[in-house]
């Protein structure tokens, strides 16, 4: 395949936002560098200037998309692609990263983090997430994912004054660096068999050349190459290991990033390969993928049930979460795709709710996160409304009706027992009851516990940023419960713009 990369004026006047982000940034770490070393101003620190500076070209970016999604095009030898669903997703993902950054700015003040560098990283972090969603080819996909990756390799250690961030952050890059292995491994193998990586080719040649059985062998090695790669950065059972240290090492504002953002993208890769490229393995791998949701859930069921710290416990909540978002996706269906695309929306914002509250309850004597469960005994008597929110979230993971989580749930369930997958939807079913013990377990803590947490008794106030991003998150939560027909008009939309 010959890749002719020459930029037409046609093809550059539709990544006018990536163009723009781009030269935003270099921008950003022009100004931030001339004046952090200057003497002359006193070696000024930069953090809170270079966060909001952030938000408001993350603004900028967010309209230049919506302005987008009218468009449908495969530009420069059909490597990148833009269309409704695409700009939807990435209007999503520069949303969640505002968010993020607001939530970081009380967190980077307490913990005295003052290196600008942080918020540059997660801009890399962004602009690989946002390249990934975009991205028609393997190699494309690769360097998005290694931009990304190689950005959260250092933003995981960047607390400097713990030995358990280090410890993260080798972890993290070691195992990282083996997933990109395999990946790689992957689509060299796919090259040297169809002699090219554009996923759009492939689906053509896959659909006429699967007739010769060496052929055919060299693409489901390949396949599952680049399937171990994936199924590593959306940390599904049994390549899962690294999450819970990776969570509580990281400086906390890292862990929420993490948890919310990133997987969109890989879950999106991951659906086109198996329905856009690979359409003719779906269901040679469809037994694959509800064996590894069940195993996914019943690890983060029952590993779930031993942790202390919160930090490892939602870590292990994340994975029984990957495990019902595969689940819908081994339907293969399109109500299955769309109750992925519903659960997958309502995650992020129940997790980044966790996250804000995790982040917010600091102790006033000691000016410390509160790590373990008991830290929060008694949180109602302390701080009502915090409770109550923290209390609904966390029922709302579990799946309690009449809660949005439950509702969640129960679309993947009608998806997939629609799609006759019986036996994987009733062993998750199961399960996943058992997962909701810890939920409830934390939630008897905040209010039924008699003794007053001596930690919790003073804490430093909340931040009106965080209040007011998890009052939203609540509302938003408590209106889709009673009136979810717009989630299941957002869902319809992004799936219906890639048919």
């Amino acid at each position: 395949m010959k890749y002719c990369l020459l930029m037409n004026s046609m093809d550059i006047k539709f990544i006018i936002p990536e163009f723009f982000f781009l030269f935003s940034v270099f921008f950003l770490i022009f100004f931030l560098l001339s004046f952090s070393v200057s003497k002359i101003y006193k070696y000024p620190l930069f953090i809170n200037v270079s966060i909001w500076l952030s938000i408001l070209n993350f603004i900028f970016l967010f309209f230049l998309y919506l302005n987008n999604l009218n468009i449908k095009k495969i530009l420069f030898n059909n490597i990148f692609t833009i269309c409704y669903g695409i700009s939807y997703l990435k209007g999503i993902v520069i949303l969640f990263t505002i968010l993020s950054l607001i939530v970081t700015i009380s967190y980077l003040k307490k913990e005295q983090i003052n290196d600008f560098e942080y918020v540059v990283l997660l801009i890399f972090v962004t602009f690989g997430i946002l390249l990934l969603i975009s991205s028609n080819d393997a190699i494309l996909t690769y360097l998005s994912i290694e931009l990304q990756s190689l950005s959260l390799f250092v933003l995981v250690t960047f607390k400097k004054n713990t030995i358990y961030s280090t410890e993260a952050g080798i972890k993290y890059f070691i195992l990282g660096s083996l997933a990109s292995i395999l990946l790689l491994f992957g689509i060299s193998l796919l090259y040297f068999t169809f002699g090219t990586i554009n996923f759009q080719e492939l689906a053509i040649l896959l659909i006429y050349d699967l007739t010769f059985d060496f052929y055919s062998f060299l693409l489901i090695i390949s396949f599952l190459f680049i399937f171990l790669g994936i199924a590593f950065k959306l940390n599904i059972a049994p390549l899962h290991m690294w999450l819970p240290d990776i969570y509580e090492g990281s400086p906390a504002s890292v862990t929420l990033y993490m948890a919310v953002v990133p997987k969109i993208s890989f879950f999106f890769i991951l659906i086109k390969f198996l329905f856009l490229t690979f359409t003719g393995l779906f269901y040679e791998v469809q037994n694959i993928l509800i064996f590894l949701s069940i195993l996914s859930v019943i690890i983060g069921s029952f590993m779930g049930l031993r942790q202390k710290k919160l930090k490892r416990l939602f870590a292990y909540s994340t994975i029984n979460h990957v495990g019902f978002l595969l689940l819908a996706i081994a339907s293969g269906t399109k109500e299955g795709i769309q109750s992925f695309i519903i659960y997958l929306f309502i995650y992020m914002v129940m997790s980044l709710s966790v996250w804000v509250i995790l982040i917010s309850l600091r102790s006033k004597k000691k000016n410390i996160l509160s790590i373990f469960l008991t830290d929060y005994s008694s949180l109602f008597h302390i701080n009502p409304i915090f409770a109550f929110i923290f209390s609904i979230i966390l029922l709302s993971m579990a799946g309690i009706p009449p809660l949005l989580g439950f509702w969640a749930k129960f679309l993947i369930f009608v998806s997939t027992i629609n799609s006759s997958i019986y036996i994987g939807s009733v062993c998750v079913i199961l399960i996943s009851a058992i997962s909701a013990f810890y939920y409830l377990r934390l939630v008897k803590l905040l209010y039924f516990n008699n003794k007053f947490n001596l930690l919790l008794i003073s804490y430093l106030q909340v931040s009106k940023e965080n209040s007011l991003i998890l009052s939203s998150c609540f509302i938003f939560i408590f209106i889709n419960m009673i009136y979810p027909n717009f989630l299941l008009i957002f869902a319809n939309k992004i799936l219906f713009s890639f048919i």
